[in-house]
């Protein structure tokens, strides 16, 4: 509709649709937090709320317009059901995403027959983590391998973590703790991935930030 009004500048390059974005803020923010909390992770409402709170003031740095931007999470949640209603039906392009999605580079990556067995082993789980947490309808729209065992390997944890999160929770100092080990470990990741990957990790800073 804006395209065909005349008022956009083609030199601006092609508009980005308000609800989209919105929704794309939704799966780092709200349904981020559902996937962990179906696995038996515990959070806070203050650390629920701060994750909302860091998605709506990215989606504010994107230019998505704060009328749109969901407040809290109660307004989180009200928001992803409207997105869900009125989400179309899947296409060529939501298959590739879904294919992308599967077939991404496992973490668990290497040369020997070992590491490949671990990466596709990798690749599966995750395609039934997907499953678990979207339903087998999104998963077939995805069209992501249905695989029985990989789907309720992440359920039968719960008990476990939830217990584990219990005692994170009620130890002094562990949660600290476990947030150094974490923020270690995931640097470590990040450079063996570069590594992995052969990433060009070259940046030029912008001079300026405009909205």
């Amino acid at each position: 509709m804006l395209l065909d009004s005349g008022k956009w500048n083609s030199e601006w390059g092609h508009p980005l649709n308000q609800w989209d974005s919105m929704a794309t803020i939704l799966e780092f923010s709200s349904i981020f937090l559902t996937g962990l909390r179906a696995m038996g992770f515990l959070f806070s409402k203050r650390e629920r709320e701060a994750v909302i709170h860091l998605w709506r003031y990215v989606g504010y740095l994107m230019g998505v317009e704060e009328r749109v931007l969901p407040a809290n999470e109660e307004d989180s949640m009200r928001a992803l059901y409207h997105v869900m209603a009125t989400v179309c039906e899947p296409d060529e392009d939501t298959l590739k995403l879904g294919q992308s999605l599967a077939k991404a580079p496992p973490t668990l990556d290497g040369d020997t027959p070992v590491m490949k067995r671990l990466g596709t082993i990798e690749q599966t789980l995750r395609a039934g983590y997907t499953r678990y947490v979207l339903g087998d309808v999104a998963g077939d729209r995805l069209g992501l391998p249905n695989n029985r065992a990989a789907k309720y390997f992440w359920p039968a944890q719960v008990p476990l973590r939830v217990g584990s999160e219990l005692l994170r929770k009620s130890i002094p100092g562990a949660n600290q703790l476990l947030i150094k080990l974490g923020e270690k470990a995931a640097a470590e990741q990040f450079l063996q991935r570069i590594k992995v990957t052969r990433a060009d990790t070259s940046f030029t800073p912008v001079s300026s930030l405009a909205r």
